[in-house]
């Protein structure tokens, strides 16, 4: 269930971006991360720390994948030197000498146990669901059994549960009733044991679970739309996000220099694994 490459235009690349050399110039400092655990987990893990550091020498001391808010927290408190953002950057967070750098797209996906027979999920249906006014899958089509909706901390800073609750909710708030799992693959291991399960998880994160688990889960669509590149770029699908990188202004070598790399061809090979690249790989 990965996405499919396909080529973004790139609106502007700021004209000051330094690209990376093969060899370091100076000894290398390391990076610590925190943020986002679809770009920790999908990416950073997933390859692109380890070519980087076979690039360059250059280091991830850690990679903390506590969510957007806590990672935005940890970099302007100096506990890290890049932050990953599912979500715009704020103008507060401008504010604050911080630029964000987007290198990819992830969309929240809809996952329900696999034999759960609903199959299409509108928005209306979906907020009754989260905010409790819909309670038995029986009211949106499914069988005579009550829903059981996992959501992650909504004061916990993690943007999945902020830019489903503006896009899909309209900012109307949980219901206090919903299980709340710390952890989006705990949300879908989760989904994928509990036959009136529902969760929305970022998309990317599905190749990260054990194949027994992931065959037990299904994507419902949105509206009639599937989560698909095509849907996704055109907008029908509606509950795509940014995947940024995060640094201070002005930037160390370090934070600039991977920067740069995850714009590459090598760096958006390793984001086309699992999420929408800006342009397309070799």
């Amino acid at each position: 269930m990965t996405f499919l490459r396909v080529r973004l235009s790139l609106a502007v690349i700021a004209a000051g971006t330094i690209l990376f050399s093969a060899v370091p110039t100076r000894a290398a400092e390391n990076i610590d991360y925190s943020g986002s655990i679809s770009i920790g987990l999908g990416i950073l893990q997933a390859g692109a720390a380890q070519a980087f550091e076979k690039k360059t020498g250059i280091k991830f001391a850690s990679i903390d994948t506590s969510g957007s808010g806590k990672g935005i927290n940890a970099l302007l408190s100096g506990k890290a030197t890049l932050a990953g953002l599912t979500r715009p950057i704020t103008a507060a967070e401008k504010a604050r000498n911080l630029v964000a750098v987007t290198i990819g797209y992830d969309t929240l996906g809809i996952f329900v146990h696999h034999n759960n027979p609903v199959k299409n999920l509108s928005t209306s249906q979906l907020k009754g669901i989260f905010t409790g006014r819909i309670t038995n899958w029986r009211e949106v089509g499914g069988k005579n059994a009550p829903i059981a909706a996992t959501i992650e901390d909504p004061t916990g800073g993690r943007a999945a549960v902020e830019l489903f609750q503006k896009i899909v909710m309209g900012g109307a708030p949980y219901a206090k009733g919903l299980k709340k799992i710390e952890s989006p693959l705990d949300q879908l291991k989760h989904a994928a044991r509990t036959e009136n399960g529902i969760c929305v998880v970022n998309l990317g994160l599905f190749p990260s679970l054990d194949p027994s688990v992931g065959k037990k889960l299904k994507v419902v669509m949105m509206n009639d739309y599937a989560p698909t590149p095509d849907n996704i770029i055109s907008g029908r699908y509606t509950i795509s996000t940014p995947l940024q990188l995060v640094r201070e202004s002005p930037p160390r070598s370090e934070e600039r220099r991977f920067i740069s790399f995850m714009l590459s061809s090598e760096g958006q090979a390793i984001v086309g694994r699992h999420f929408l690249p800006l342009q397309k790989g070799p």
